[in-house]
């Protein structure tokens, strides 16, 4: 997640910032999260509008993903980006296979 706050832009950095926090957090209180909330990450003009998925996987892991969606004119959509990260009970975090990442990913 260093390469997403190092690399990329104000919005990336809000967004690896969020994935840190929530990474942070036991592995009941991220089952306990809704299936899915809209955010604003940070603040004035450095903020972004974001959506926090969770997703419990049939093995008992919890999938999280943070989706970043950039309209173009309002109306198109000009950039999505999704990152993410894979929590086991045991609070073991490894990142989300490409595979996985599909479904929030629809404009790669």
């Amino acid at each position: 997640m260093d390469t997403l706050r190092e690399l990329g832009g104000p919005q990336d950095r809000l967004v690896a910032d969020e994935l840190e926090r929530l990474k942070a957090l036991p592995f009941d209180r991220l089952v306990a999260m809704d299936d899915s909330a809209t955010t604003t990450l940070g603040g004035g003009n450095a903020s972004v509008r974001a959506v926090v998925w969770r997703d419990l996987l049939e093995d008992g892991r919890v999938r999280i993903v943070v989706q970043t969606l950039s309209l173009a004119g309002g109306c198109c959509v000009a950039d999505l980006n999704a990152y993410g990260f894979i929590m086991s009970p045991d609070g073991t975090i490894t990142p989300v296979p490409d595979d996985m990442m599909y479904e929030f990913r629809l404009c790669d």
